[in-house]
Protein backbone atom coordinates (compact mmCIF):
# COMPACT_ATOMS: atom_id res chain seq x y z
CA UNK A 1 0.00 0.00 0.00
CA UNK A 2 3.02 2.91 0.80
CA UNK A 3 4.29 2.40 -2.51
CA UNK A 4 0.98 2.49 -4.64
CA UNK A 5 1.32 5.95 -2.64
CA UNK A 6 4.96 6.72 -3.46
CA UNK A 7 4.38 5.68 -6.89
CA UNK A 8 1.31 7.78 -7.36
CA UNK A 9 3.11 10.83 -5.62
CA UNK A 10 6.15 10.37 -7.52
CA UNK A 11 3.95 10.45 -10.69
CA UNK A 12 1.98 13.16 -9.87
CA UNK A 13 5.25 15.20 -9.17
CA UNK A 14 6.11 14.31 -12.29
CA UNK A 15 3.73 15.60 -14.22
CA UNK A 16 3.34 18.59 -12.23
CA UNK A 17 7.01 19.22 -13.10
CA UNK A 18 7.01 18.56 -16.72
CA UNK A 19 4.01 20.72 -16.89
CA UNK A 20 5.62 23.83 -15.23
CA UNK A 21 8.29 22.87 -17.61
CA UNK A 22 6.09 23.40 -20.56
CA UNK A 23 4.18 26.36 -19.41
CA UNK A 24 7.55 28.22 -18.40
CA UNK A 25 9.65 27.64 -21.71
CA UNK A 26 6.82 27.74 -24.40
CA UNK A 27 3.68 28.94 -22.91
CA UNK A 28 3.77 31.83 -20.56
CA UNK A 29 6.55 33.93 -22.37
CA UNK A 30 5.07 34.10 -25.62
CA UNK A 31 2.31 35.90 -27.08
CA UNK A 32 0.38 34.18 -30.16
CA UNK A 33 1.60 34.63 -33.51
CA UNK A 34 -1.11 36.22 -35.07
CA UNK A 35 -1.91 37.72 -38.76
CA UNK A 36 -2.41 41.02 -38.64
CA UNK A 37 -0.20 41.54 -35.15
CA UNK A 38 3.13 42.79 -34.59
CA UNK A 39 5.71 40.60 -35.18
CA UNK A 40 7.72 40.00 -31.86
CA UNK A 41 11.17 42.00 -32.54
CA UNK A 42 14.63 40.18 -31.87
CA UNK A 43 18.11 40.50 -32.40
CA UNK A 44 20.15 37.76 -33.33
CA UNK A 45 23.83 36.29 -34.02
CA UNK A 46 24.16 35.47 -38.04
CA UNK A 47 26.38 32.65 -39.22
CA UNK A 48 28.24 35.43 -40.86
CA UNK A 49 29.34 37.05 -37.95
CA UNK A 50 26.90 39.99 -37.94
CA UNK A 51 23.58 40.64 -36.54
CA UNK A 52 20.00 41.17 -37.29
CA UNK A 53 17.23 43.18 -35.18
CA UNK A 54 13.69 42.81 -37.12
CA UNK A 55 12.82 46.25 -35.91
CA UNK A 56 15.43 47.59 -38.05
CA UNK A 57 13.88 45.85 -41.29
CA UNK A 58 10.62 47.67 -40.93
CA UNK A 59 9.84 49.16 -44.50
CA UNK A 60 10.18 45.71 -46.03
CA UNK A 61 8.57 42.38 -46.57
CA UNK A 62 10.27 40.08 -44.51
CA UNK A 63 10.60 36.15 -44.40
CA UNK A 64 11.55 34.50 -40.91
CA UNK A 65 12.16 30.90 -41.85
CA UNK A 66 12.59 29.00 -38.95
CA UNK A 67 14.73 25.61 -40.06
CA UNK A 68 17.49 22.93 -39.01
CA UNK A 69 19.81 20.72 -40.86
CA UNK A 70 17.95 17.22 -39.63
CA UNK A 71 14.40 18.60 -41.10
CA UNK A 72 14.36 16.77 -44.65
CA UNK A 73 12.12 19.03 -45.92
CA UNK A 74 14.03 22.00 -45.44
CA UNK A 75 16.86 21.44 -47.92
CA UNK A 76 14.04 21.49 -51.06
CA UNK A 77 12.16 24.70 -49.31
CA UNK A 78 15.57 26.45 -48.83
CA UNK A 79 16.04 26.52 -52.82
CA UNK A 80 12.69 27.45 -53.31
CA UNK A 81 13.28 30.95 -51.00
CA UNK A 82 16.54 30.97 -52.26
CA UNK A 83 15.02 31.36 -55.91
CA UNK A 84 12.14 33.82 -55.02
CA UNK A 85 15.03 35.78 -52.66
CA UNK A 86 16.87 36.35 -55.77
CA UNK A 87 14.23 37.41 -58.21
CA UNK A 88 12.83 40.34 -55.42
CA UNK A 89 15.48 41.00 -53.15
CA UNK A 90 16.32 44.50 -55.48
CA UNK A 91 12.95 45.21 -54.52
CA UNK A 92 13.42 45.22 -51.01
CA UNK A 93 12.68 41.61 -50.38
CA UNK A 94 14.38 40.44 -47.38
CA UNK A 95 14.33 36.62 -46.00
CA UNK A 96 16.44 35.26 -42.50
CA UNK A 97 16.85 32.02 -42.29
CA UNK A 98 16.56 30.96 -38.65
CA UNK A 99 18.24 28.07 -37.47
CA UNK A 100 17.48 26.55 -34.59
CA UNK A 101 19.88 24.87 -32.19
CA UNK A 102 22.93 23.64 -34.26
CA UNK A 103 26.30 24.93 -34.00
CA UNK A 104 28.01 26.94 -36.86
CA UNK A 105 29.70 24.47 -37.72
CA UNK A 106 26.96 21.99 -38.73
CA UNK A 107 24.98 25.25 -40.53
CA UNK A 108 27.83 26.22 -42.51
CA UNK A 109 28.60 23.18 -44.67
CA UNK A 110 24.52 22.62 -45.15
CA UNK A 111 24.64 26.20 -46.45
CA UNK A 112 27.33 25.47 -48.35
CA UNK A 113 25.66 22.66 -49.88
CA UNK A 114 22.07 24.13 -50.69
CA UNK A 115 24.06 27.58 -52.12
CA UNK A 116 21.76 29.65 -49.88
CA UNK A 117 22.84 33.46 -50.04
CA UNK A 118 20.21 34.92 -47.66
CA UNK A 119 21.42 35.66 -43.77
CA UNK A 120 21.12 32.97 -42.10
CA UNK A 121 20.57 33.63 -37.88
CA UNK A 122 21.72 31.25 -35.45
CA UNK A 123 19.33 30.77 -32.37
CA UNK A 124 21.64 28.37 -30.63
CA UNK A 125 19.10 28.54 -27.11
CA UNK A 126 15.63 28.59 -29.37
CA UNK A 127 14.62 31.96 -27.94
CA UNK A 128 13.59 33.13 -30.78
CA UNK A 129 11.93 29.97 -31.58
CA UNK A 130 10.43 29.94 -28.29
CA UNK A 131 9.23 33.42 -29.16
CA UNK A 132 7.74 32.46 -32.35
CA UNK A 133 5.70 29.08 -30.66
CA UNK A 134 7.76 27.34 -33.72
CA UNK A 135 6.88 23.92 -32.57
CA UNK A 136 7.15 22.07 -36.24
CA UNK A 137 10.08 22.90 -39.30
CA UNK A 138 9.84 24.11 -41.29
CA UNK A 139 7.65 27.14 -40.62
CA UNK A 140 8.03 30.75 -41.91
CA UNK A 141 6.66 33.96 -41.14
CA UNK A 142 6.02 36.74 -43.53
CA UNK A 143 5.97 40.32 -42.32
CA UNK A 144 4.64 43.36 -44.41
CA UNK A 145 6.41 46.34 -44.20
CA UNK A 146 4.83 48.37 -41.47
CA UNK A 147 5.75 45.14 -39.48
CA UNK A 148 2.98 42.67 -38.72
CA UNK A 149 2.46 39.81 -39.44
CA UNK A 150 0.84 38.65 -42.89
CA UNK A 151 1.29 35.15 -43.11
CA UNK A 152 1.97 32.63 -41.25
CA UNK A 153 2.79 28.91 -42.75
CA UNK A 154 3.61 25.93 -41.38
CA UNK A 155 5.30 22.87 -43.64
CA UNK A 156 7.41 23.40 -46.94
CA UNK A 157 6.52 25.52 -49.70
CA UNK A 158 7.09 25.68 -53.33
CA UNK A 159 8.86 28.76 -55.14
CA UNK A 160 5.36 29.72 -56.61
CA UNK A 161 3.78 29.80 -52.53
CA UNK A 162 6.46 32.15 -51.78
CA UNK A 163 5.89 34.29 -54.16
CA UNK A 164 2.22 34.26 -53.62
CA UNK A 165 2.96 34.63 -49.44
CA UNK A 166 5.58 37.24 -50.42
CA UNK A 167 2.91 39.00 -52.86
CA UNK A 168 0.68 38.86 -50.04
CA UNK A 169 3.47 40.54 -47.84
CA UNK A 170 3.31 43.67 -49.74
CA UNK A 171 -0.26 44.42 -50.68
CA UNK A 172 -1.84 42.65 -47.80
CA UNK A 173 -4.10 40.42 -50.02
Amino acid sequence: MKNRAVQAGLVVLLLAGAAWVIWSNFVSRAEPIEVGRPAPDFTAALLDGGTVTLSELRGHPVLLNFWATYCPSCIDEMLAIESVYQKFKDDGFIVIGINTGESAVTIQGYVRRTGVTYPIALDREATITKRYRVYDLPRSIFIAPDGTVAVDHIGPMTAEMVERFYAKAITGR
